[in-house]
């Protein structure tokens, strides 16, 4: 079976693939070597067959890979019964790739010579697992288990080692539905595709390329109706460089992205987070996070959260459980990220988690790790918040999903019926392509949707550069906040469904807008258009977010947000003043209409005094239901007539 390689090696050793690989073997042979000889060989050895053996020891130091391969093969020709050789010669054939060769080398070495090493016994249960012959691997980790005097990893290893063993068996016997599709020639290429993202409406996908398998790029390609548009393009200097760049994260509207860059000039370790933003101009010269977010050692892999305020990502610092740890900071009111911290042990494990993405639900986390029960090596997870904000213990995503390789990189799309990853499949471009799958409905994330408009001139059309921002109504947090491109004022984002929002627009010299939606199956993934008029006395603005209770005129705790802006719009326009109205529908006499939209209209104000507004720049007044904009013969003509408001007053 194919064995898909982490696509992030160059940025985590900095080795060609073939130069790592030897040197993990040689430290295997130089750190486990003396601990391996549990008993002397029972058959003699004549001192030609030693001469041999040093021979092919030294053709290994020199890295004389395919001498020391001869020289061995020649000496067991003569002294088939030298196990040390036997060993030595298995291993050069894993290493060159001749699995089966390896394979039937360790096997002999096991009947001939059980206790001569544990390392035959080690790599054939490793070797069997590859296969997919789980209850061989687990036999052989239990025998590991039973010798007396293994190093403390090789103990730990075996522990994993036969509980991925019967992780997978029960496994195989309860697939999930796995159907990889690939995204085709104008995204994937003869080189390795991997780390795949969209934004909010999935109208560009970006994802990294190793180019010539050398240097990692960033790549983008528009999509249109679920289908590329063109071939997938470099982004431009100066996000990509002569250097590597690759494991990124964007915004929900596409306009800020935070990637991986490793040894560069302001670099504070081997490979750090840096951000850009897009503007009119283009993308601004990347800057590093610095410190708390990057250390002297290894982080990459940044997944925002669809609001922007939680970095997740990936590190060795110290501080975590082992190996490379998944880690969380919060922006904090000041624009500084909190001191990351590492999620707990419902995620991180004494082995590597890597690759995070938090969907835009902000529910769901998925990553890899090589800690949990998985199908061997890197497996795909998931895990959901609980209702304390913790993340509940992951979940294996399940075969064929995860195979005996790695799996890593995966996206899920908005609505979550979807993922995309990479893998290396028989029939594909190269290496690792990108492949869209569906995704099996226990593993999807909570609903999303994108939320997109204009805001423009409501006298000429023109499209304006206006400060969007949305806030959800039932705890007042600010989910998305933005300016608009003055191009084509457009914002877009994706947000959480099943709660209620308020979209509030505001630029200096206009008067603001303000509306609220339920973002429900109904409301889903809609464009909005807003016009934005220029502050004129007698025009009337409609406080579409400020709530009261029926026939009560305290305010509701929903309307803090509406307060909050309208007061920072009277600050930003000093000159003006405002008459806030209070209306109400036919229901009930006039006078209790009149004394009703009166008392709304002063708790507005009020409110405003408290926000620090001059009182000698407001007045108030309700008119009960003598001034309706609708027609009072159904509810909802009523339940616009019942409003509060505020018309600015003539110089």
């Amino acid at each position: 079976m194919t064995t898909k390689l982490n696509k992030f090696w160059c940025l985590e050793f900095g080795l060609p693939r073939h130069l790592f690989l030897f040197w993990a073997v040689a430290w295997i042979w130089a750190s486990v070597a003396p601990h391996t000889q549990l008993r002397a060989q029972t058959t003699p050895i004549p001192e030609k067959a030693k001469e041999m053996y040093q021979r092919a020891l030294k053709f290994l130091q020199e890295k004389d890979y395919e001498s020391a391969t001869e020289v061995l093969e020649s000496t067991l020709n003569k002294y088939p019964q030298y196990g040390k050789a036997q060993l030595t010669l298995a291993e050069l054939y894993l290493q060159a790739g001749q699995v089966e060769k390896a394979r039937i080398a360790f096997e002999k070495i096991d009947e001939r010579e059980p206790e001569l090493s544990f390392r035959p016994v080690w790599h054939l249960a490793k070797l069997a697992h590859a296969d997919q012959d789980f209850q061989s691997s687990k036999t052989y980790w239990s025998r590991l288990l039973n010798v007396a005097t293994l190093p403390e990893e090789i103990i730990q290893e075996a522990r994993k080692g036969k509980i991925d063993a019967d992780f997978a068996l029960e496994a195989k016997r309860r697939p999930v539905e796995f159907a990889p599709v690939s995204l085709g020639s104008l995204v994937n290429s003869k080189d390795d595709e991997y780390i795949p993202l969209y934004n909010a409406d999935h109208s560009q996908l970006i994802f990294t390329r190793l180019v010539d398998g050398k240097q990692e790029d960033l790549m983008s390609v528009r999509f249109v109706m679920g289908l590329p548009l063109d071939s997938a393009r470099a982004l431009p200097p100066p996000l990509n460089s002569p250097s590597n760049e690759g494991g990124h994260t964007m915004s929900q509207d596409g306009r800020l992205i935070i990637f991986t860059a490793c040894n560069r000039a302001d670099g504070k370790g081997s490979c750090d987070l840096y951000s850009s933003k897009f503007t009119s101009a283009g993308w601004s010269k990347p800057e590093n996070l610095g410190s708390p977010i990057n250390t002297s050692h290894w982080e990459s892999q940044p997944s925002l959260s669809f609001d922007g305020r939680t970095l997740y990502f990936t590190s060795k610092r110290p501080g975590g459980r082992g190996g490379s740890d998944i880690w969380m900071s919060r922006c904090m009111p000041t624009g500084v990220w909190s001191t990351p911290i590492p999620l707990d042990s419902n995620i991180n494990t004494p082995g590597d988690e890597k690759f995070p993405f938090i969907h835009h639900d902000d529910q769901t986390l998925y990553f890899t790790s090589t800690g949990h029960p998985g199908m061997g090596k890197s497996d795909l997870f998931m895990a959901r918040r609980n209702s304390s904000g913790s993340f509940l213990l992951a979940v294996n995503l399940g075969y064929p999903i995860n195979s005996t390789g790695e799996e890593n990189g995966l996206f899920v799309t908005r609505e979550g019926q979807s993922a995309l990853m990479s893998s290396e499949r028989a029939g594909g471009y190269g290496r690792g392509d990108l492949y869209q799958f569906e995704l099996p409905v226990h593993l999807r994330p909570f609903l999303a949707s994108f939320v997109a408009g204009s805001v423009v001139d409501s006298i000429s059309g023109r499209p304006i550069e206006a400060q969007v921002e949305i806030i959800r109504l039932s705890d007042q947090a600010s989910v998305f906040k933005a300016q608009t491109l003055p191009s084509d004022g457009s914002f877009l984002t994706s947000l959480p469904r099943g709660e209620r929002y308020a979209l509030q627009v505001q630029k200096s010299g206009y008067l603001f807008h303000s509306q609220h939606f339920d973002l429900n199956m109904d409301t889903a993934n809609k464009r909005y258009m807003v016009p934005l008029s220029p502050i004129r006395a007698g025009r009337e603005v409609i406080l579409q977010n400020v709530f009261f209770a029926p026939n009560e005129s305290q305010l509701d705790t929903f309307s803090s947000a509406e307060i909050l802006k309208l007061s920072d719009f009277l600050r930003q326009n000093m000159g003006i003043r405002l008459e806030i109205q209070g209306h109400t529908d036919d229901i009930g006499s006039d006078m209790a209409n009149l004394e009703l939209s009166s008392k709304r209209a002063k708790s507005v104000y009020d409110a405003l005094v408290v926000q620090g507004v001059d009182p000698k720049r407001m007045s108030y007044k309700g008119y009960g239901e003598s001034r309706p904009i609708s027609e009072n013969e159904s509810q909802t003509g009523k339940s616009k007539n019942r409003r509060t408001s505020f018309v600015v007053l003539p110089d």
